[in-house]
């Protein structure tokens, strides 16, 4: 495998901490860093692999800060966790089961249909922000 250019490492560094910014405060940076990846090269598996092990990182950080403030009730977080498990696991399952070719063209399509739905949204106007005081 080829060396990554500087200047499309420096590139994909600075999409992915624009992504964790938006990801801590409303969510949704894998619509910035999932293109990204795709424009750079990587195959769409790898891609989304690539994305969700991002995306994973701030999920963890959210979540310990969460606990530390008393913020979830982990006695009701099991069933979920298990549910989320179960349907992470069948996902990727689903996409390493897909043509890759079809995957190239299904990714811009499915991103821009997120896009527009939370664009759109009446429910994104409503939603309760994280630490948002009541």
């Amino acid at each position: 495998m080829d060396p990554i250019p500087t200047e499309l490492l420096g590139l994909l560094v600075l999409i992915a901490g624009v992504a964790g910014c938006i990801d801590a405060i409303a969510g949704g940076g894998g619509l910035l860093t999932l293109p990204a990846l795709l424009w750079a090269g990587l195959p769409p598996v790898e891609a989304l692999a690539t994305n969700k092990l991002q995306g994973s990182f701030g999920t963890a950080s959210a979540t310990l800060r969460f606990l530390r403030h008393g913020a979830i009730d982990l006695r009701a977080l099991g069933p979920v966790a298990v549910l989320t498990l179960a349907g992470s696991a069948g996902g990727s399952w689903l996409v390493s089961r897909i043509d890759p070719g079809a995957l190239t063209h299904l990714l811009p399509a499915l991103l821009v249909a997120f896009a527009l739905y939370f664009l759109f949204s009446r429910e994104w106007a409503t939603c309760p922000r994280a630490g948002a005081s009541a």
